[in-house]
């Protein structure tokens, strides 16, 4: 005997106020580990999708081309219980996500090499040395995938996804790739974020957005002059084409506490006139909140990249053949 409508939308809400933690598996596969999170979830066709478009009244997508793009090769999506936001007590606000992990996957497992490269030095980039998610790449690759025409560099489809990136940090709006008015950072982070005062979390999107786009001004400049970077970490320094991306690690590491100034001692320092400065405004979402610290974060001078800068210069006067990538 099956459950009865009221019977399933009983069930709907308990999993999303009561949220599941996701399940890891741990397995190895040709001597190397692999973790993967799963969760519980529920097929919906894209017809009841559209069902309940029309019954609303509303449009979930950006327009047509994403709605199809989002269900093309998979006549479904996944509703997931992940709220977005929870209260004190860990309780979801009800919310059920909706998911297309499935089409994102086969998107991207058919690029082309060029773009494979670009998402696998961005992730290196990012998780190694600043410790920014992947699902971030992930959603600005794909963005890039809807303007490209595959013919371009590695340099320069790098540089694109780069400042997709550094204006979602910067604006703290990060649209979902088939969904409208659904901002990623709003519901990805809301863990992290709801633990932080809205202090600490306008002082790491300011962060985030300072180092991505000094990430972005050294490549630009790497592709613009013809120079020759050494490894300097071995008894031996040899030189890199700049050809390859990756001579990037060598050149300047992004590492944002690499013996320098730590952000946290450095937040510290700027949060109370912060706080004081967001007591005094009203707002609602992360990118209201970036909105209005923006301005009062820009002329603040930022003691880890700073000093991020002057060793790099240090290094140079010691180096004659380096070229000082700022």
């Amino acid at each position: 005997m099956g459950l009865t409508e009221k019977g399933k939308q009983g069930i709907l809400r308990l999993f999303g106020k009561h949220e599941i933690d996701a399940w890891n598996f741990l397995f190895e596969w040709h001597k190397q580990k692999i973790s993967v999170d799963t969760m519980p979830a529920i097929a919906i066709t894209k017809e009841q999708i559209e069902d309940f478009e029309k019954a609303h009244r509303i449009s979930l997508f950006h327009d047509r081309k994403h709605k199809d793009c989002a269900f093309a090769g998979n006549e479904k999506c996944y509703l997931i219980p992940k709220g977005c936001q929870k209260d004190d007590n860990e309780e979801g606000c009800g919310c059920w996500l909706i998911d297309f992990a499935p089409t994102e996957v086969a998107i991207l497992q058919s690029m082309n090499k060029t773009h494979k490269d670009c998402q696998k030095f961005l992730k290196y980039i990012f998780r190694y040395y600043h410790k920014l998610p992947s699902y971030m790449i992930k959603a600005s690759v794909l963005k890039h995938l809807e303007n490209c025409t595959g013919s371009s560099s590695e340099q320069n489809c790098t540089l694109d996804i780069l400042k997709y990136i550094s204006k979602c940090l910067d604006g703290a709006n990060l649209p979902d790739p088939f969904l409208s008015k659904r901002n990623i950072f709003g519901w990805k982070e809301v863990d992290l974020f709801r633990t932080l005062s809205p202090t600490k979390t306008a002082i790491i999107f300011e962060n985030h957005s300072r180092f991505v786009g000094l990430l972005l001004q050294i490549i630009q400049k790497m592709t613009q002059v013809n120079i020759t970077v050494y490894n300097n970490s071995g008894t031996s320094p040899r030189p890199f084409s700049t050809s390859e991306l990756r001579i990037i690690e060598w050149s300047m590491p992004l590492r944002p506490t690499n013996d320098g100034v730590d952000i946290n001692d450095f937040m510290d320092e700027i949060e109370p006139e912060l706080k004081e400065f967001i007591s005094q405004k009203k707002w609602t979402t992360i990118t209201e909140l970036r909105d209005l610290t923006r301005p009062y974060l820009k002329d603040l001078r930022w003691g880890p990249i700073e000093y991020f800068k002057d060793t790099q210069r240090k290094v140079a006067q010691q180096e004659q053949n380096l070229n000082v990538l700022l």
